[in-house]
């Protein structure tokens, strides 16, 4: 771990130094280290720098919207989703009411435009999960229908 160490920080080292020169910066703040491995045991957390900060090491980050994990089970991020699909759910229940709410085209344009695409973003990235991870998404899927 340690000569794998030194390589990461030697090329932390040379971004950072190429980016300078071009008039750019990196966030230590928003730099996280993520160490990706399904094989049991403690793992060290490697001791990497950028401008001389430490940075953190994190179990799960947010990264364009997705979350990862350590593990890449995708646990976490389908979980999220699920709540935020369930939210979003519950508007459209609301807006196509039997007595006062709209026509049945709306409720499904409704739920194309906040549903699926939440669901099809990063697709497949995540669709590496398991069956029963995946299959969270279902009663969500098959709520909206």
């Amino acid at each position: 771990m340690a000569v794998a160490e030194r390589k990461i920080q030697l090329t932390i080292n040379r971004v950072t130094e190429s980016a300078a020169k071009r008039g750019f910066k990196f966030s230590a703040s928003k730099t996280v280290v993520m160490h990706f491995c399904r094989i049991r045991g403690i793992h060290p957390d490697p001791d990497l720098y950028i401008y001389g900060k430490r940075i953190s090491c994190k179990d799960e980050t947010l990264f364009l919207g997705l979350l990862f994990d350590s593990k890449l089970t995708w646990v976490p991020h389908i979980k999220n989703l699920k709540v935020k699909c369930i939210q979003s759910l519950n508007l459209i229940r609301i807006l196509s009411h039997t007595s006062w709410g709209t026509n049945r085209k709306h409720p499904l344009m409704l739920y194309k435009a906040l549903i699926a695409s939440k669901v099809a973003y990063g697709c497949e990235i995540y669709s590496s999960a398991t069956k029963t991870t995946l299959a969270l998404l279902d009663s969500v899927h098959n709520a909206g229908i």
